[in-house]
């Protein structure tokens, strides 16, 4: 299963695939939401998308909308460290 980490934040990126390569995923990963677009409608189909909220230039939200119109069978995952 093929899995899109997007964060504009290494640290976050490393812990997020620190938790999920162990189970034997496949991790892609992106810092923009323009770049997670294109990774995402590559040829192997991503199951779940985590997505920051927060993202240089487009932000999550926008990413969530676009993920839905282009592959509507990845799950979005919103992350955020906002308070």
């Amino acid at each position: 299963m093929r899995v899109l980490i997007v964060d504009d934040e290494e640290p976050i990126r490393f812990v997020l695939r620190g938790w999920l390569e162990p189970e034997g995923l496949t991790i892609v990963e992106a810092e923009s939401a323009e770049e997670a677009l294109t990774l995402a409608t590559a040829d192997e189909p991503t199951a779940v998308a985590f997505c920051d909220l927060r993202l240089p230039g487009e932000d999550g939200l926008w990413l969530a909308e676009q993920l839905q119109k282009v592959s509507p069978d990845t799950a979005v995952v919103m992350t955020t460290g906002v308070h």
